[in-house]
């Protein structure tokens, strides 16, 4: 299969060529030149299905073409390695899908172990260095480094606001080894990102080193992410809901999962509706009415792996937006609402839920119609933002931390301006060590 450019104006890509440079060379997003709408009988026998069988069918969608079917069903594999499972709170009236049963506990280690997998296979023996980039606000850092520091070859670089990280967030990724390079940024996550992309645009660096992006702007990343509405699909008609009457709300920062959700339903998936719930930083909201990204500036919220105000995966959202206006919502859920919905869902379901869920879900609730069945995408364990978990519910002990991974002393952040130069000479200097030890 061939990827084209959302900016239109770069020449069509092979799946490598997309997963190498990551950003057209147009500076666009990549999506499939053909979305492929599954057959019927598929969504006919999908409630029977486990997760790895659908994802199998799913992903053979855009890989057949490059990979023989085992090779397939292995990438697929490496990356559900995992349970996902579907809690029913309300019956089928409301659910909620845990996404984050993987390593690091968060949904970013599925779209990362499956981008691992496939570039181990696209990659070969291939032992030329490569850099593995990727700009986070919250989870994404720790689940690329976990994904793809311990393969040969590959060394990490994980880029991160300076004091907008929970300690279990920073935690999982400074503990990993020499192999991953923290670098705190003196700025936001959206400085964190441009920097990231201005890494695997520059011909420079690349003539000392590969680097690729591990963001969901790569569409290695981005593909896998279609599998999560797949299987909460299946697993709501599995549960007795009507299939004509399914809404999933989104947690949305990067837009990623929504591009995927959007994707999903292009390729044949019949959700009725699809909910995005934004934090205070609600420039999608405003996009969704008026069709124009005004950025302003981006605020520190309690569902912190969203915080940002130039979501870089608009671009896809723009090309996937369905032409019925009712098919996609989205609200924007302030910091008491947050607090509100953690502490709701507690009281009423005793179900502890973190705080980017909790965004989905009261989107979800809002835009809930009778005779309609929600989920809720629950994208991270509630435990890695303990802090606002314990000031939502104060009558809950204190939840543990994830565990430590002692193999490694912490590797001491780098701190920077959000200059590029600052990062380049970072990066340029880390693979002559790497090089030349």
């Amino acid at each position: 299969m061939r990827f084209y450019s959302t900016n239109h104006e770069a020449p069509a890509a092979t799946l490598s060529q997309a997963i190498e440079r990551g950003i057209a060379p147009d500076g666009g997003l990549y999506l499939p030149q053909e979305i492929i709408p599954l057959p019927i009988p598929f969504f006919r026998n999908i409630a029977e299905m486990p997760a790895t069988d659908i994802a199998y069918v799913v992903a053979n969608t855009f890989l057949a073409e490059d990979f023989e079917p085992e090779t397939v069903r292995a990438i697929v594999n490496s990356a559900l390695s995992f349970p996902m499972p579907m809690l029913q709170l309300d019956g089928t009236h409301i659910a909620t899908m845990e996404l984050f049963h993987g390593p690091t506990k968060s949904v970013k280690d599925i779209g990362a172990q499956f981008m691992a997998s496939l570039l181990r296979t696209i990659r070969g023996n291939n032992a030329t260095p490569v850099n593995i980039i990727a700009a986070t606000s919250g989870d994404a850092g720790s689940a690329v480094a976990s994904a793809f520091h311990s393969l040969p070859g590959v060394h990490v670089t994980i880029l991160y606001p300076k004091g907008r990280l929970t300690y279990q967030q920073r935690q999982s990724f400074v503990s990993l080894g020499p192999d991953v390079t923290p670098v705190e940024v003196r700025g936001s996550f959206d400085d964190c990102l441009a920097l990231a992309r201005n890494a695997t645009l520059d011909p420079d660096l690349a003539g000392h080193v590969r680097t690729i992006t591990a963001n969901s702007i790569n569409i290695a990343r981005f593909l896998p992410q279609t599998f999560h509405f797949f299987n909460a699909f299946a697993r709501m008609v599995e549960a007795g809901a009507d299939p004509d009457q399914i809404v999933v709300a989104v947690p949305s920062g990067n837009l990623g999962n929504l591009a995927a959700a959007l994707l999903a339903r292009r390729m044949g998936l019949p959700l009725k509706r699809i909910v995005a719930a934004t934090n205070a930083n609600d420039a999608f909201t405003r996009y969704l009415t008026t069709g124009i990204l005004e950025k302003r500036p981006e605020v520190a919220t309690h569902a912190n792996a969203m915080d940002t105000s130039a979501p870089a995966n608009l671009p896809r959202v723009a090309e996937l937006i369905p032409p019925d206006p009712v098919a996609l919502t989205a609200y924007s859920i302030s910091d008491e609402e947050i607090l509100q919905a953690i502490s709701d869902v507690y009281n009423k379901y005793g179900y502890v839920t973190d705080p980017h869920a909790a965004c989905a879900y009261t989107a979800l609730c809002r835009s809930l119609q009778p005779g309609e069945h929600g989920i809720f995408m629950a994208t991270a364990d509630a435990s890695k933002c303990r802090d606002v978990i314990n000031r939502a519910i104060p009558s809950l002990a204190r939840q543990e931390a994830p565990p430590a991974r002692p193999q490694h002393r912490n590797v001491q952040p780098h701190t920077i301006p959000a200059t590029y130069q600052s990062l380049k000479t970072i990066i340029l200097q880390t693979n002559e060590q790497q090089t030349h030890p």
